[in-house]
């Protein structure tokens, strides 16, 4: 007997027969079976994260034994627009999982926005019903970070007036390219016009800050998809603090004098070294360790000479700005008495105002920290 579909298959009684010539039998039809997608991943993913899913709430009516076939797409934000398959299982027992990892972008290149999972289950007569859903994809910001670089100041921060270097780096937990926004925001009383704020890359700005206090700069990372995080870093620029003689030879003791037979060589009278913020002595090196300009420069001096020719009125060493000075005892008489001054100075110039009389000077009332000494000299 002919079936009458390929869905119609058990037989069973119409109805009771007396005569076995006399019963009929008829086949009940198929029922399709039902899928179901379940999304066994919680919570927000990402782009390279892993999805999985399960078809274990299908069933089929009849009870037949259900296989699935599971296919993957890429897709917008919208759902409106989904590519071709990217991943696919064919006919897994109704049990396993169908898991796949989010691409990062689609085949057009634009940033995967959801992923589309399609469920079709098939009895063992071939019936089949299909189901689907859309997992959105998660977009994280970008992480920057903000490194300053400079000549740090003694005291902390930066010297007034010198280069302070930002330098953004950002990792995208997504992988995607990052942009940078940049501003700073000047202490009180900052003239714009004296201000400099220089693009060095995309990811590099310099900023050269002309009043003393904090600063404040700050960077802002975007993706593609407009996320974006903002870091700032605090530039706190000191005033630059005047310049001190820490060692001279031979010693200029205030207290005593520096004898010279006339038989002797000339005697040279230097300053040793200098520290300060920025202008220093020994001259320091013309670039810092990265190859650029260093802002570092070197200490001036300025000399003076008292002797009996000058009625023992100290006078400036015209055209004289080293760092040391030679006096020759055979110029003198014995019995003359000299003094030799020298004054230090930094870019600030800071004024010398100490009382003219006094050997020592120091600006701050910090006797560590002298701009002007005195040799007595005393000619045998």
């Amino acid at each position: 007997m002919k079936r009458l579909s390929s869905h119609l298959r058990r037989a069973s009684l119409a109805f009771p027969c007396v005569l076995l010539s006399a019963c009929l039998f008829a086949e009940s039809i198929n029922q399709a079976p039902r899928a179901n997608v379940q999304v066994v991943t919680t919570g927000v993913s990402f782009r390279g994260d892993q999805l999985s899913f399960s078809a274990s709430k299908s069933d089929d009516p009849d009870g037949d034994s259900l296989f699935a076939f599971w296919r993957a797409r890429t897709c917008d934000a919208e759902h409106i627009v989904c590519d071709a398959v990217f991943d696919e299982r064919s006919w897994l027992r109704l049990g396993a999982d169908f898991s796949v990892t989010i691409p990062p972008q689609r085949p057009n290149g634009e940033i995967t926005g959801a992923v589309l999972v399609e469920l079709v289950v098939r009895d063992n007569d071939g019936a089949e019903h299909g189901d689907r859903v859309f997992v959105d994809v998660g977009n994280q910001p970008p992480a920057p970070a903000l490194q300053l670089q400079g000549f740090a100041a003694p005291q902390g921060g930066f010297p007034i007036g010198t280069r302070v270097r930002a330098v953004a780096t950002a990792s995208d937990p997504d992988g995607d390219p990052v942009s940078y926004a940049w501003r700073y925001v000047p202490a009180p009383s900052s003239q714009p016009e004296a201000v400099v704020w220089e693009q060095v890359s995309d990811a590099v700005y310099e900023l050269t800050g002309d009043v003393v206090g904090a600063w404040e700069i700050e960077v802002s990372a975007t993706d593609p998809l407009g996320a974006t995080t903002t870091q700032r870093a605090t530039v706190q620029y000191q005033r630059d603090e005047p310049p001190c003689i820490q060692t001279t030879a031979p010693l200029a003791l205030a207290e005593s004098s520096y004898v010279l037979e006339r038989s002797q060589p000339p005697r040279r009278f230097s300053v040793l070294s200098v520290d300060d913020d920025l202008d220093v002595y020994p001259a320091p090196p013309e670039l810092t360790a990265d190859g650029r300009p260093s802002p570092q420069g070197t200490a001036r001096f300025r000399w003076q000479l008292a002797t009996p020719d000058t009625g023992g009125a100290l006078e400036p060493i015209g055209g004289h700005a080293l760092a040391g000075y030679v006096i020759d005892p055979a110029g003198f008489a014995p019995g003359d008495e000299l003094r030799l001054r020298v004054e230090i100075e930094d870019r600030n110039a800071y004024e010398v105002v100490c009382d003219p009389a006094s050997p020592t000077c120091a600006l701050f009332d910090d006797a560590a920290c002298l701009q002007r000494v005195t040799w007595r000299v005393e000619i045998r």
